[in-house]
């Protein structure tokens, strides 16, 4: 049968297969076709991750090459029920009568997105006292739900500190709401958002200076802002978290500026150079 070892198919015994580590696969007797021994996932009523395409055979699979399951979601979409949402495959969905809404689909998708990172001064300089931060999201719910209130959604701080509210669930169509929170988002912590009736949770963090959103304050940070206000080829796009970093309301030169004095500790704000945040709870 059909034997991959680190990416090359050949024919060889399922014996000599396992003595070189590989991966067999009897039901396939050459190795034509399309690259039999990429990875990828393959959906089989769910989504199975890191299967090789030679070992997503039976009848009813199909087979995405260097799709990740949680990330990619190439099997399972948002079903809706009478009252919650869950991600699973169309199958599992039509036996269970849900209303699917399509590969990829998600119950609940947000506005920042989820890990976003704030980047943006944390207090008025000179005012210490004052904070900024995110000051609600915006979901929108594959699953339309007839009304909501701020006790279909659960807030939750990581690590532990002051408790954050949803105050009210604002209408903004007939699938976006807005929720306010009761404070801003606090520095060096995840402020996350779950909705009771299905959906992942969807969390937004706050990091002074994390214009790359990695967790962590350094100069490569600076260098990014740098470069995308000059234009420079292949520097990504950034939104108004990452760079407006002065909260001007515009992402502009003086941002470079606010984002030095962020590293330096200039005035009443504190040195961020080297601050870590830790890792995305909701992270896929």
């Amino acid at each position: 049968g059909a034997c991959c070892v680190r990416g090359n198919c050949s024919v060889i015994t399922e014996f000599v297969c396992d003595l070189q580590l590989g991966r067999f696969n009897a039901d396939l007797l050459d190795c034509t076709g399309d690259r039999p021994c990429d990875e990828g996932a393959c959906c089989r009523e769910r989504c199975h991750d890191d299967l090789l395409r030679l070992e997503c055979t039976d009848p009813t699979d199909v087979f995405h090459g260097g799709a990740i399951c949680g990330v990619d979601r190439p099997c399972t979409g948002a079903c809706c029920d009478s009252v919650t949402c869950t991600d699973q495959s169309e199958l599992l969905c039509d036996e269970a009568g849900g209303d699917y809404r399509g590969v990829g689909s998600q119950c609940i998708v947000s506005t920042p997105p989820n890990c976003a990172i704030d980047a943006r001064f944390p207090h008025e300089p000179g005012d210490p006292e004052s904070r900024f931060g995110f000051d609600g999201v915006e979901l929108t719910l594959s699953c339309d739900p007839p009304s909501l209130t701020p006790d279909d959604f659960v807030v939750t701080v990581h690590p532990p500190g002051p408790v954050v509210t949803i105050t009210e669930v604002v209408r903004i169509d007939s699938s976006r709401v807005w929720l306010p929170f009761s404070e801003p988002t606090l520095p060096l912590r995840w402020t996350c958002v779950e909705y009771v009736n299905g959906g992942e949770p969807v969390c937004l963090g706050s990091l002074p200076g994390d214009v790359d959103g990695s967790g962590k304050v350094r100069a490569a940070d600076l260098f990014l802002l740098i470069d995308f206000f000059a234009g420079v080829a292949g520097a990504p796009s950034l939104d108004p978290w990452q760079c407006d970093i002065d909260r001007s309301t515009s992402c502009n030169q003086a941002d470079i500026l606010a984002e030095i004095d962020l590293l330096l500790g200039v005035g009443t704000l504190l040195i961020w150079d080297e601050a870590l945040l830790p890792a995305c709870p909701s992270a896929p």
